[in-house]
Formats: structure tokens, C-alpha cells, sequence
């Protein structure tokens, strides 16, 4: 027996089920809460059981993809907030050095240029690790658009299982 007609088989013992517990009283079904639950339980489980392996796998792979896009952001911020952090020390440094050159008078152009020079870099260095934290991005998303189009590819194939043959 195909997944699919395990699928409508699960249905329609359920619905069968149902149709055994209707009370006359307004027309409702009856059913003690302990026998409703195991069998909603039951036709759960066989629902699962005749899903197929596609179907599994392309939940497995949407949650992994989460997983790793969640990951990524996380690396993406660890890494600008290491950035930044470091510009600023640099900054620092670097205006710390520009005050510490430009107190002593004999050299006061030669402190300017150096400072010139320091805060230059400092902003190069900042810059290239920025650059160099969105390409490790760029490069996360990139694999987790991979995944999301296995995922798809996973899931168009399990539809493809489940598709009923036309009767015409």
C-alpha cells in the first residue's frame, strides 16, 4: 500500500470512528475523553508511520537550516560587535598617541602627521575586518540558501509522491 493510501486509509478510519459516537441528542458525537485522546493519539502515529521519508527529511532539513541561519546571525553580531570594539581601541590608541606627540612642542608637526597616519589605518584595519565580516555572512547565507533549495527540492519530491493520478 502506497504512503498515500496509508494517508486516506488513517482518514478514513478516523472519520469512521467519529461516525460510530453520534448521539441523537443534537446531533454530536460522544466520546469519553480517554478513548477520544488514545485514538486521536493512534491516528497520529499512523498518520507519521505512512508519511513519506521526504516529507521527514525535508522537516529535518528546514529545522537544520534554521539552526544555521540562527548561528550565523549570531556570528555575523560576534563578529561586528569584535570589530567595532577594535576600531575603537584602535581609535584610541591612536588619538591617545595624536594628544601624547602633539603635548611635546619640538615635534608638534611631525605628531600631527603620525596621528594623520594612525587613525588612517586604524579606520583601513576597521574597515577591512567589517568587509571581512560580511563576506563570512555572505558566505553563511549563501549555504543556507543551499539548504533551503534542498529543502525545496525535498519537498517537491515528497508532493510528487503524494500526488493522486488523475481518473479522467
Amino acid at each position: 500500500m502506497s504512503s498515500q493510501d496509508e494517508i486516506f486509509q488513517v482518514i478514513e478510519d478516523f472519520e469512521s470512528w467519529l461516525e460510530g459516537h453520534r448521539a441523537v441528542v443534537l446531533n454530536r458525537i460522544v466520546v469519553p475523553y480517554a478513548e477520544y485522546a488514545d485514538r486521536v493519539d493512534d491516528f497520529k502515529s499512523r498518520l507519521r508511520d505512512a508519511l513519506p521519508p521526504g516529507v521527514i527529511r525535508a522537516e529535518e532539513l528546514t529545522h537544520e537550516g534554521d539552526r544555521i541561519l540562527r548561528g550565523a546571525r549570531e556570528e555575523a553580531e560576534r563578529i561586528r560587535r569584535e570589530a567595532e570594539a577594535e576600531r575603537e581601541r584602535i581609535l584610541e590608541r591612536a588619538r591617545h598617541d595624536a594628544e601624547q606627540l602633539t603635548r611635546e612642542t619640538a615635534i608638534i608637526e611631525e605628531a600631527d602627521r603620525r596621528a594623520g597616519e594612525l587613525i588612517s589605518k586604524a579606520e583601513e584595519a576597521a574597515e577591512l575586518e567589517k568587509r571581512e565580516a560580511d563576506r563570512y555572512v555572505v558566505e553563511r547565507f549563501n549555504q543556507i540558501q543551499h539548504l533551503c533549495e534542498r529543502v525545496l527540492e525535498v519537498v517537491g519530491d515528497g508532493r510528487e509522491e503524494l500526488q493522486v493520478p488523475d481518473q479522467a
